[in-house]
């Protein structure tokens, strides 16, 4: 059976003596959906670069807060990454409305801002969100922060 939370048995081929007991490997199939909502196209396209290479992960975009809500209906989404400054509802206001709705309570939401006062940092905490990035930031900050937290949130 493959699919999201799949496990696969995979019994080795393992010729002559070396193989005195058998072996049974368990390889995870689990893919991860990733909702990206940012009204820079560019920084959409960079974003979502980051994480096409990586085969345990799939990326679904959005420019505001309406887009965003219609990929959520949609399902499957794993976790968010969502700027802070959007035209019409503020991610922060997004963020913090998703905590009080049945069924995204739990999902994980990691702010992205050019805004690195601390302030700005503080408010997307006090929204729900579980990190907050500064743009720029480096690729491999913003991978590794997405996998650390997929792998252990309970949406994932």
């Amino acid at each position: 059976m493959r699919g999201k939370g799949a496990v696969e048995n995979v019994k080795p081929k393992i010729a002559g003596p070396t193989c005195l007991f058998p072996v049974t490997l368990q390889i995870m199939t689990e893919k991860h959906r990733i909702l990206i909502v940012d009204d820079e196209p560019d920084h959409l396209m960079a974003l979502k670069m980051i994480f096409e290479r990586e085969e345990s992960l799939e990326v679904v975009t959005a420019s505001d807060t309406v887009e965003a809500e219609k990929e959520l209906g949609r399902g499957g989404i794993d976790l968010i990454l969502l700027d802070i400054a959007l035209p019409g509802e503020s991610g922060i206001d997004f963020a913090h409305r998703l905590k009080g709705m049945d069924g995204y309570r739990d999902l994980p939401v990691i702010a992205l801002s050019a805004y690195p006062e601390e302030i700005w940092r503080d408010r997307a905490l006090e929204a729900g969100c579980v990190a907050f990035i500064s743009k720029p930031s480096e690729p491999l900050t913003i991978l590794e922060a997405v996998k650390a937290i997929v792998t252990e949130s309970p949406q994932g």
